[in-house]
C-alpha cells in the first residue's frame, strides 16, 4: 500500500509540469457540483511557477504576500509577448483568476497587462484589451486545467504580477491508486485526411490485430504535410500511458517520425528509421485528448489501434447530452422553432451547436444540412426518420454527421 501511495504522489506532483485545459460551458454552480465541490468555490494553491524572463522572480506572485510594491512582485524584462505561468498543486476547475498589478506610473515601463490572455493547457479562457492599466482585477475563466498562464500579446512590454489568486474546485480521481491504470473511455476521433475507407474509428475499435486486410482494419491518412490522428475523452483525465499499434503487413515506415501530445502538451517523440510493432509512451499529463502528429512535410499516419491508459476525473453527470434521433424538418415550418433562423451556419460540428444552444438556455438542438444549428424547447412535429437520412458530414468536422437535407440530427442537453 505504501508503494501505491508513492505512485499516486509522483503522478500528482508530475502534473505541475504537465498542463492541459478543457473549457467549460455550464454555470459555475453546476460545475462545482459536478466536480464534487461540496463547500462551493475555494482558493486554489500553486506549487511552482515560471516566466518568460527573470525567472527567479516568478515566486513573488504566489507567496501569499499581497503588495503592489514593485520589489515584492514577479516581473519580466521588456520583451515580446512576456508571460507568467503558475502550476496548480492538483488539476482543478478554475472559475476565476484575480491579478494584482503594480502602479505603472512609477515604473516608466510599458504595461504588458493592458493586452493579454489568461489560459490553461493551451485553451484561452479570457482575453483582456484596454488602453489603461489596472491595479487589481478579477477575470472569469471556467476551465479544467493544471496550470494558469498569463501572456501579454504586446511587443516591447513587460508584465508585473504582484499576486495571482485562483478560485475554483480541485478535481478528484477515484482510480488514482489503481495499478496498472485502467483504459480511458474515448468519445470521438478525427484525422487530417482519410485514405480510402480507413477512417479514424479503426484505431479505437478495440481490435489490436496488426493486419490491414484480413484480421483488422487500421486508420490511415493520405500522404501529405504534417498529417495527424486524434481522439477525445468522454471526461478529462490524467493520461499515464499511450500505446500505439502499428501495421505489420506493410507501411511500418509511416510511424518513424511523429509526436504524441495530450491536449497540445508533448508526451513523446519518435524519430528513428527503426520500425516497431507496438510502441508505448509514458505521459503523466492531464487533458481531454490525444493526438499523433507526423512531423514531416511529406508523410502519412497509419494506426491499427490506440490505447490510452490513465485516471478519469470524477465528474457527474457523465453524460451531458443525449441523442434523440433523426427528424424531418420543413423550411416553411421549422421543427426547432424557438428562433426564426439557424443560430449558426459556419464550421459546424456537434460540440459547437451544443455550446451555442446551451448558452441560449435551450433544451434541444438539431444540426441540419451539414452546417445549420437549430435550438428549441421542443421537437418532432414532422416525425422521425431512419438515422441513415442524417448522414451528411459536418462542415467543421467531416468525419462527424450533421443531419441531412431538411433532416435534423437532434440531441437533448442534460
Amino acid at each position: 500500500m505504501q508503494q501505491k501511495w508513492l505512485v499516486a504522489a509522483l503522478i500528482l506532483s508530475s502534473l505541475t509540469q504537465a498542463p492541459a485545459g478543457t473549457r467549460i460551458y455550464k454555470s459555475r454552480k453546476k460545475v462545482i457540483a459536478m466536480v464534487g465541490g461540496r463547500t462551493g468555490e475555494a482558493k486554489l494553491h500553486f506549487s511552482s511557477c515560471e516566466q518568460s524572463s527573470n525567472t527567479d522572480a516568478c515566486v513573488m506572485a504566489i507567496d501569499d504576500s499581497v503588495s503592489d510594491e514593485f520589489s515584492q512582485c514577479a516581473h519580466t524584462d521588456t520583451e515580446s509577448k512576456a508571460s507568467w505561468k503558475g502550476y496548480l498543486e492538483n488539476p482543478a476547475y478554475v472559475s476565476s483568476v484575480r491579478i494584482i498589478n503594480s502602479d505603472w506610473r512609477r515604473l516608466g515601463m510599458k504595461d504588458g497587462l493592458m493586452e493579454f490572455t489568461i489560459s490553461g493547457g493551451g485553451e484561452v479562457c479570457y482575453t483582456h484589451l484596454s488602453n489603461t492599466s489596472f491595479l487589481t482585477k478579477t477575470f472569469p475563466c471556467d476551465i479544467l486545467t493544471s496550470y494558469i498562464e498569463i501572456k501579454s500579446t504586446m511587443e516591447d512590454a513587460a508584465i508585473v504580477v504582484c499576486d495571482v489568486q485562483v478560485r475554483g474546485a480541485t478535481l478528484s480521481f477515484p482510480t488514482i491508486l489503481q495499478y496498472p491504470p485502467p483504459k480511458i473511455e474515448l468519445s470521438d476521433c478525427d484525422q487530417s485526411s482519410v485514405k480510402g475507407t480507413n477512417n479514424c474509428w479503426f484505431a479505437v475499435d478495440g481490435n489490436s490485430q496488426h493486419q490491414h486486410a484480413n484480421k483488422g482494419y487500421c486508420a490511415m491518412s493520405q500522404l501529405g504535410e504534417y498529417e495527424w490522428w486524434s481522439t477525445s475523452f468522454k471526461l478529462p483525465a490524467i493520461v499515464q500511458q499511450v500505446i500505439l499499434y502499428n501495421r505489420i503487413d506493410c507501411c511500418q515506415q509511416d510511424l518513424t517520425n511523429f509526436a504524441v501530445t495530450v491536449s497540445a502538451q508533448r508526451c513523446g517523440r519518435y524519430n528513428s528509421p527503426a520500425t516497431f510493432n507496438i510502441k508505448s509512451f509514458r505521459c503523466n499529463l492531464f487533458g481531454s485528448n490525444v493526438r499523433v502528429q507526423h512531423m514531416s512535410k511529406t508523410g502519412r499516419v497509419t494506426l491499427c489501434e490506440v490505447q490510452v491508459l490513465g485516471h478519469t476525473a470524477a465528474l457527474t453527470p457523465e453524460q451531458l447530452r443525449e441523442y434523440k434521433g433523426c427528424f424531418k424538418d420543413s423550411p416553411k415550418d421549422p421543427d426547432l422553432s424557438d428562433f426564426k433562423d439557424p443560430v449558426s451556419l459556419s464550421a459546424m460540428e456537434v460540440n459547437k451547436c451544443d455550446r451555442i444552444c446551451r448558452r441560449l438556455g435551450k433544451r434541444y438542438f438539431g444540426i441540419q444540412g451539414g452546417m445549420q444549428c437549430w435550438c428549441g424547447s421542443k421537437f418532432g412535429k414532422h416525425g422521425k426518420v431512419p438515422d441513415s437520412e442524417c448522414g451528411m458530414p459536418c462542415e467543421g468536422r467531416h468525419l462527424q454527421y450533421c443531419g441531412g437535407d431538411n433532416r435534423n440530427l437532434v440531441f437533448e442537453l442534460l
